[in-house]
């Protein structure tokens, strides 16, 4: 049969020997299959020396995302993760949000365009208050609503460390976009804008 697209992409982190510090691996066609085989790889210390991982656009749904979620978990190197424009949905992303709750090194993770739904967006609220090492949450082109907002933007201001919560271009009403309005002037430190100090350009 064909070789998968994404099969060099795993034999490059292979020959790495767990040195390599960042890597880009959008559209490389992974879906479930794919993200399990690679967290499997990563898992196995390959992924030992990564501080930057782009896994998006990959057709990763559920399955995937609950594989790297476990990769994940146990993690303590990674700071920056992008899984966005996947098919999580909110099951896919409520396995994110519970490796969030062991995780104490990742501080950026970009989800826009995971399909994440109000379960979803509550799962990651409930991260946050565990969590006291992200700082920026991309959630942008979603589909959540007001009830989902109000419990995320109740959450990010509460947190320690969040700075950016990003939340533009969902189906967030009046109430949704108050709370959030509210959380940003109460936490003087977040925002929806991307810190400069913060953004990661190793990926």
């Amino acid at each position: 049969g064909a070789v998968p697209r994404y099969q060099d992409s795993l034999a490059m982190l292979l020959q790495s020997a767990g040195q390599k510090k960042s890597a880009s691996l959008a559209m490389k066609q992974f879906g479930d299959e794919g993200a399990e085989r690679l967290a499997t790889l990563l898992d196995s210390g390959t992924g030992r020396s990564l501080e930057g991982l782009d896994i998006s656009c990959n057709a990763i749904g559920s399955a995937g995302a609950s594989a790297m979620a476990k990769w994940l978990a146990a993690n303590d190197k990674l700071q920056t993760l992008d899984i966005s424009t996947n098919g999580l949905g909110d099951e896919g992303c409520e396995q994110i949000a519970k490796a969030l709750t062991s995780n104490a090194s990742l501080t950026q993770l970009d989800l826009h365009a995971c399909a994440i739904g109000d379960k979803g967006a509550t799962a990651l609220a409930d991260a946050l208050k565990e969590n006291f090492a992200l700082k920026i949450l991309n959630l942008k082109a979603n589909y959540i609503t007001d009830e989902g907002a109000v419990v995320l933007a109740r959450a990010a201001g509460k947190s320690k460390t969040l700075r950016c919560l990003i939340t533009m271009s969902n189906d967030i009403g009046r109430v949704g976009r108050d709370a959030i309005e509210d959380a940003f002037a109460s936490a003087e430190q977040l925002s929806d804008i991307m810190p400069y100090d913060l953004i990661k350009l190793n990926m």
